[in-house]
């Protein structure tokens, strides 16, 4: 059984978030995060702190054959290694189902281990000079409402304020997926749909 540092620990070495835990394990991420705030007397169950630590295990395996297969080669002494942006770039070269956030912890891990064999690690992003094509298509204004989960009045206020383009009263699909990625890092939730 893990302590509840050592949980965080694990979890944080490998990339995986609280909503990533709770989902694996059929919990919420407020009972993820008791699990490993000292305050609360909830403990990770047996179960999840199986799954973490095969997880830990397989992810610093992988890191040790990868590095190991650089440091073999012997080839230059500068080594490229992928580092994901965002799950949708992730997702479109890899099919593992694994958050893009592990595979830049065990990029970290890999770059560790090579940078302690002597050569020099430059990490880029895949496909960096690919940009996705801009969806101009147009969509209704109450589509457009649905989607950010806003009223219409609140719709005509990001119009006007040049956020969102309106034309023939349908709204651009690429502006109102921009808006709602935004608003979404920001931490700003999306209204109820009740």
């Amino acid at each position: 059984m893990l302590t509840k540092a050592k949980f965080k620990m694990y979890r944080e070495d490998c990339g995986l978030t609280y909503a990533d835990v709770a989902s694996r394990c059929g919990a919420t991420v407020d009972a993820v995060k008791k699990w490993e705030h000292p305050n609360y007397r909830q403990r990770p169950p047996e179960s999840a702190c199986s799954w973490l630590e095969e997880t830990r295990a397989g992810m610093r395996r992988d890191a040790a054959n990868i590095a190991e297969r650089i440091l073999a080669d012997g080839g230059s002494a500068r080594v490229s290694l992928p580092y994901w942006r965002n799950q949708i770039d992730y997702d479109g070269e890899n099919r593992d189902g694994l958050p893009y956030t592990c595979a830049n912890a065990r990029t970290r891990l890999v770059a560790r281990i090579v940078e302690g064999g002597g050569l020099d690690v430059e990490p880029e992003y895949p496909n960096a000079d690919v940009k996705p094509p801009l969806d101009d298509s147009l969509m209704t204004s109450d589509e457009a409402c649905d989607v950010l989960g806003i009223s219409k009045s609140h719709l005509c206020n990001l119009a006007r304020a040049g956020r969102i383009r309106k034309e023939d009263g349908k709204v651009y699909r690429s502006d109102v997926l921009r808006y709602d990625k935004d608003r979404r890092g920001r931490g700003r939730p999306r209204k109820s749909q009740d």
